[in-house]
């Protein structure tokens, strides 16, 4: 069952738990997520890993099979659901065009004012959803 029992009594306070886990284990552990994904996965909180993630060896990190099918299922075709880069199917161009698109609207301007408020009121609804 991988982690889900784990997972699924600690869900309400995910955020705290994944802290704990990170007090624990360090900046960076390895952990096996639930039953439907069966690759380990690397937990980090580490700002030099994130960046090398994110930012300077980007195109080495791209979704899973499994994991796109699942994302493009729950989100479409999307920017958080389709792989970008030479190992995407179209080489990245969806990706790129949905990158761009996206970061008009994401300056600091719109995200400290409509989109965070945005953000934030349609996150309790989907909290207060969760909880029923």
């Amino acid at each position: 069952l991988g982690s889900t029992p784990t997972l699924a009594k600690q869900f309400p306070s995910m955020y705290d738990f994944r802290h704990s886990c990170h007090e624990k284990y360090g900046d960076n552990f390895l952990w096996q997520p639930p039953i439907w994904n069966p690759f380990p996965q690397i937990s980090t909180r580490d700002p030099a890993v994130v960046k090398h993630i994110l930012s300077d060896n980007f195109e080495n990190y791209v979704k899973s099979p499994m994991l796109a099918s699942a994302l493009s299922t729950l989100l479409g075709n999307g920017i958080f659901a389709i792989n970008h880069g030479k190992n995407a199917a179209d080489k990245g161009e969806a990706w790129y065009f949905q990158r761009k698109t996206s970061s008009k609207i994401f300056t600091k301007n719109q995200f400290t004012g409509h989109v965070h408020d945005t953000l934030c009121k349609n996150t309790e609804k989907i909290l207060r959803n969760l909880d029923r």
